[in-house]
């Protein structure tokens, strides 16, 4: 059969052009998955000359101090825990479901903890036990927990007592869900519980707390007296064999953060060392099953030990796992995400992007913080490079920055990147975005925040939590008066107005303060009632 040159011409010039534009596809969305939108709003910041540093229901003029503490999701992400200090010489801990945010607890020493009375009081206990000034609530190292129902449990201790406790406050009702000097349950030696008890996760309902206690009083020898609560299951280090090992057991479990749970203690992820050869002696465990080791491979990348293994994170309803690791040779980092490697050293951060991952100037490694939801869905903290220049960046499932170094903060609220504030992602101790946390609708981070757009450079002027929708959202109307932006002023913007302000929308703060507050409600109806701006 004889081929028509033009038909054959043209067949092979459609194909270029369709290769061509899907190279073009490609560039564009890598553009646009680096395209900055408004500046990210602060929810609460420790910039002392910010609204959004003022504590809610404080005292008068009672600001956020320059420490937040590493936040923490709930199971579905639908909320949101931290720890702060504030610059009246108290601590607390601040909870939220979106953009608003709660005071759940907030004490000094001479605050009567709230589930003691009158007859029996006590006290919160601040400790200063060294120059790093950690008080009892131990604010920088994450003793707290939230569930979706917005039950929380703390970790501090009582001044009369002396006694280090879990209280947990479920349904606004205060009790203490763990105390020292008690037994330990499932345990038949008689031990009881030391000064470490650090809660990761609390159950849906509230009568479950999550938690590890370690360095408890008993006839057990040291390296036997750390534990892990599970509800009904018990982890004893040393004693407790990990499955499919041929009896080897938990060695070491780190600190709080290398173990979180999903919304019961069915599900939850650890990061482990274990008993026996230092060859293979690291794990990460899911439902107490190895899904990956030290010395072996995942997704055709070596498995490296010596503290690699990390920054775990489990969906809300344990179908979904992340974690970081390294290859066994050179130094390439990576992140499995469910078994599947979906981010690595020198891979682009989104597709047909120039932009690779690569470690943080000041830290050996280039993933810091990781989280995933039931979706599969996920949200990377990692140092990137390019055309040699390494930024910090917070990436959305590969397809997203939602944040850069240097990057401006709305610190106010108004919307606009006028606050000469900006993200530190690349400076203190290794890139200090403490920890970031994928929400149902935003990611929420808590950021170092300088007063320069120049990397490397700036004045330190404190931390921002800061929330970064996942889509783009609606600007706030620039009029308040055509609230609904249809371009009429009518009943309907009165509607829009109320849904905004009574859901704590930042569209709600109409007078530019900073916060949603009843003097919005004024400030709306005098651009209302006049008909426009």
């Amino acid at each position: 059969m004889m081929t028509d040159p033009f038909l054959t011409h043209f067949a092979c010039a459609k194909a270029r052009s369709s290769r061509a534009l899907a190279a073009a596809a490609a560039l564009a969305l890598a553009a646009a998955a680096f395209a900055q939108g408004p500046a990210p709003k602060a929810i609460v910041s420790s910039n002392i000359l910010s609204t959004s540093s003022l504590v809610p229901g404080g005292q008068p003029d009672e600001r956020f101090a320059t420490d937040l503490g590493e936040i923490y999701r709930s199971p579905s992400g639908n909320r949101w825990i931290l720890a702060f200090r504030t610059t009246q010489s108290r601590v607390g801990i601040l909870t939220g479901q979106g953009p608003v945010a709660e005071v759940a607890f907030i004490a000094d020493g001479n605050t009567q903890l709230p589930w003691t009375d009158d007859i029996n009081p006590d006290f919160y206990r601040v400790e200063v036990p060294g120059a790093g000034g950690i008080t009892s609530l131990e604010v920088d190292n994450g003793t707290y927990a939230i569930n979706d129902a917005g039950d929380i449990a703390i970790s501090l201790r009582e001044t009369f007592s002396t006694n280090r406790v879990i209280a947990k406050r479920v349904a606004g009702v205060w009790s203490v869900a763990v105390r020292e000097t008690t037994d330990i349950p499932f345990e038949a030696t008689g031990e009881v519980f030391g000064g470490i008890l650090v809660p990761f996760g609390i159950s849906p309902t509230g009568a479950d707390v999550y938690y590890r206690a370690s360095a408890t009083v008993g006839s057990l020898p040291d390296t036997q007296d750390d534990f892990i609560v599970l509800g009904p299951t018990l982890i004893q280090y040393n004693v407790t064999p990990v499955a499919g090992t041929g009896g080897r057991t938990f060695d070491n479990l780190g600190n709080a953060l290398d173990i979180r749970s999903g919304s019961d203690a069915t599900s939850w992820i650890a990061s482990v060392d274990m008993s026996g050869a230092t060859t293979d002696d690291e794990a990460v465990l899911v439902d107490g099953a190895i899904v990956v080791r030290e010395g072996g491979t995942i997704g055709g990348l070596g498995v490296r030990g010596a503290g690699r293994l990390g920054a775990v994170a489990i969906s809300g309803d344990g179908t979904q796992y992340i974690h970081r690791g390294q290859q066994t040779t050179g130094t390439v980092d990576w992140v499995n995400r469910s078994g599947s490697v979906v981010a690595q050293r020198l891979a682009p951060i989104v597709p047909a992007s120039a932009t690779t991952w690569a470690p943080f100037p000041n830290f050996a490694r280039t993933f810091l913080s990781l989280d995933v939801n039931n979706a599969g869905q996920f949200s990377i903290l990692g140092g990137t490079s390019t055309a040699g220049q390494n930024i910090a960046r917070l990436i959305y499932n590969n397809e997203r920055v939602l944040l850069s170094d240097r990057d401006a903060i709305d610190l106010d609220g108004n919307g606009l990147a006028d606050d000469a504030a900006f993200a530190d992602l690349n400076g203190g101790s290794g890139g200090e975005l403490n920890v970031q946390v994928l929400g149902t609708d935003a990611v929420y981070a808590v950021v170092r925040i300088v007063d320069s757009a120049t990397p490397a450079a700036g004045t330190f002027l404190g931390e921002a939590l800061v929330r970064l929708p996942l889509v783009d959202e609606p600007a706030c109307p620039t009029c308040p008066a055509d609230f609904d932006q249809d371009g009429g002023v009518t009943g309907a913007d009165v509607e829009a107005f109320f849904f905004a302000f009574e859901s704590g929308d930042p569209c709600g703060d109409t007078d530019l303060d900073g916060g949603v507050t009843g003097a919005d409600v004024e400030a709306f109806f005098v651009a209302f009632e006049a008909g426009g701006c």
